[in-house]
């Protein structure tokens, strides 16, 4: 749905971390809680670490890192932002020109803003309750068939 919504414009850091921010699971890590500032990559790089980092560790950070980001934007600028945002890389806006988009700043600028949210904010984020698309009463009962 975002790659439509943006003409497929929209980075990988972004797809990634939206995606990772409506998983239906109980809590989501806080990158700013994990990792020390010399340590956290800047969101300029996220995007390549995502796509050709030879480092496993260095990979999955950079998606937590993606995950958090949008966490700030949503904490900082709303759904409001989140749209904001998205109709800028549907309008071809490269990183630095979505983030100075929506926060009227540079990319350096949101990144120390949200590394000073980031710190403040919860261990972890706690995530809405997971829905059960299947009530209990409704009778049907999952059971293991073997061949």
């Amino acid at each position: 749905m975002l790659a439509q919504a943006t003409h497929d414009q929209a980075p990988h850091w972004f797809q990634e971390g939206l995606a990772q921010r409506i998983e239906m699971k109980s809590y989501s890590p806080n990158a700013f809680n994990m990792y020390t500032d010399e340590k956290l990559l800047a969101l300029s790089l996220l995007d390549s670490v995502m796509r050709g980092s030879p480092d496993p560790e260095m990979i999955s950070q950079a998606y937590v890192e993606s995950q958090t980001t949008i966490r700030y934007i949503e904490a900082r600028y709303g759904q409001a932002g989140l749209a904001r945002i998205i109709a800028a890389f549907r309008d071809g806006a490269t990183t630095e020109d979505a983030i100075q988009q929506l926060s009227g700043g540079t990319v350096a600028k949101f990144d120390a803003d949200m590394r000073a949210w980031g710190r403040g904010a919860a261990h972890v984020f706690d995530n809405p309750p997971i829905i059960d698309y299947q009530p209990e009463d409704s009778g049907i009962h999952w059971t293991r068939r073997s061949s």
